[in-house]
């Protein structure tokens, strides 16, 4: 050994560390592979490296030369706003004189290799935007509105927004080819033309904002972004999936920016919530994915669902799906919901421990109702619809004080009842008989449940004598 060589002892220290440093959270000492072992590097690092080096290491420039690699800085700089805008309306236009707009129409079941990816990314979307019917969505980027077509079947009120007034042609055709399976005739779907820089719709005026696939194709996203949280109301969420931190160093990406009007910009979620920070927007959730790639054996699984070890491949396809798809949503303030949004229900409910009434006389009932849940109850009817509309629900029952008639009676409430608030329920029940019998009561949000609300009692026995 010369003197110059390290130590042994230094050696086996350094190497310790960094075997420390790079073991995964559950204990395990596998052996990482050269590519997990660069990608976890890579990642820690962050961009700190050249994007010819990222793009080579991941695999993402499939050999090109990184010389000849486009950057999204350089079709920004070549193109402006109105030159994209362009490129798309001719995209469509295209489209309409081939004659090839059913394939664009039928998705997300469009393609067998496409479709999956396609519908695990809509899935998380759908769940992260916390939709319910009634609510005013805006989809930007939207094409020819197969998504604002499904929104709106669900019963949503959708403003189908894109830059390309014959994309927005097919989406009019796609919504009266929809019209006759509607199941919430209530609904509505128009369409609005933007030029790149404006959503053409008032202040504070929709409650989410839903950008599929689109975000990465826009240069001005300060603009956009500053447009989204105008248009939303308080407590609304721009809603984002998106692809990831390389995208534009995919081979389908370079072709697409070296051939045409478009921009495959990478989403860094980190700049864009930067960004969306200083216009006003309060905070980001993001959703992380698994590689659509990643599969189990048998003691895998077992490993995972008894032991809770992931191991290393797990943890290779958590950061490779969560880096290859961006999916989040950006929140201008507080989420607000509602008694439409079944997950913010609760309440609990104070009755009188008996009731005595005389049969076919009125008789007066007191309830105290608290609003125990996160969302507001509605008392009223909202855009021409029941469907959210708070009520006190009183169910029939047997002395025993098992419900005969659940849907018995309704007792509306005198107004909006605010998280943590109570109300007082008066109302009057007539019993026809005389006997025994009990009441339950409970809270019911017209079309979307009961609340099984606690109550106290939980059954109230009833006598009903003879006048």
């Amino acid at each position: 050994m010369t003197a110059s060589s390290p130590r042994p002892g230094v050696f086996v220290r350094c190497a310790s560390a960094v075997v420390r440093w790079l073991r995964v959270p559950d204990g395990q000492h596998r052996l990482l592979t050269f590519r997990a072992f660069t990608r976890i590097w890579l990642h820690r690092i962050r961009r700190l490296l050249p994007r010819a080096l990222d793009a080579t290491v991941l695999g993402t420039s499939r050999g090109e030369d990184a010389r000849r690699m486009i950057s999204p800085a350089d079709v920004i700089r070549r193109e402006s706003v109105e030159s994209l805008v362009a490129g798309a309306d001719d995209y469509y236009k295209s489209a309409i004189a081939q004659g090839a707009t059913s394939f664009l129409k039928s998705k997300p079941f469009h393609a067998f290799d496409d479709s999956p990816d396609v519908l695990v990314r809509l899935g998380m979307l759908l769940r992260a935007a916390r939709l319910v019917p009634g609510l005013r969505i805006v989809e930007f980027g939207a094409g020819v509105g197969w998504l604002s077509a499904a929104l709106w079947q669900m019963g949503c009120h959708v403003i189908c927004v894109d830059p390309s007034e014959a994309a927005l042609q097919l989406a009019r055709e796609t919504f009266g080819e929809r019209r006759p399976h509607l199941a919430w005739p209530e609904a509505t779907a128009t369409t609005a033309l933007t030029d790149g820089h404006r959503v053409p719709l008032p202040d504070e005026s929709v409650d989410r904002v839903i950008c599929y696939d689109v975000f990465h194709h826009v240069p001005n996203q300060e603009e956009i972004l500053r447009e989204f949280h105008r248009v939303l109301t308080r407590g609304g969420m721009a809603c984002f999936s998106e692809p990831g931190r390389y995208h534009s160093t995919t081979t389908h990406s370079q072709d697409e920016m070296a051939h045409y009007r478009v921009l495959e910009n990478d989403i860094i979620l980190e700049e864009v919530w930067a960004l969306a920070k200083r216009i006003g927007f309060t905070d980001v959730v993001v959703q992380p994915s698994l590689d659509s790639r990643y599969s189990l054996s048998i003691d895998e699984y077992l490993s995972l669902v008894k032991a809770g070890h992931a191991g290393v491949r797990g943890r290779d396809a958590l950061m490779n799906g969560t880096v290859s798809m961006t999916s989040f949503t950006l929140h201008k303030g507080a989420p607000v919901f509602d008694s439409r949004h079944a997950g913010a229900l609760a309440a609990s409910v104070q009755a009188p421990e008996s009731i005595a009434a005389m049969a076919g006389v009125p008789v007066t009932i007191s309830l105290r109702c608290t609003n125990t849940g996160s969302g507001r109850w509605l008392a009223r009817m909202t855009q021409g619809t029941e469907r959210g509309v708070v009520n006190v629900g009183i169910m029939r029952c047997d002395a025993t004080g098992h419900p005969v008639e659940r849907d018995w009676r309704r007792a509306p409430l005198s107004r909006d009842v605010e998280p943590g608030e109570s109300v007082v329920v008066d109302f009057e029940l007539m019993f026809p008989e005389a006997g025994r019998l009990a009441v339950r009561f409970d809270m019911v949000s017209e079309g979307i449940g009961w609340f099984h609300a606690a109550s106290t009692p939980d059954a109230v026995p009833v006598n009903v004598a003879l006048p």
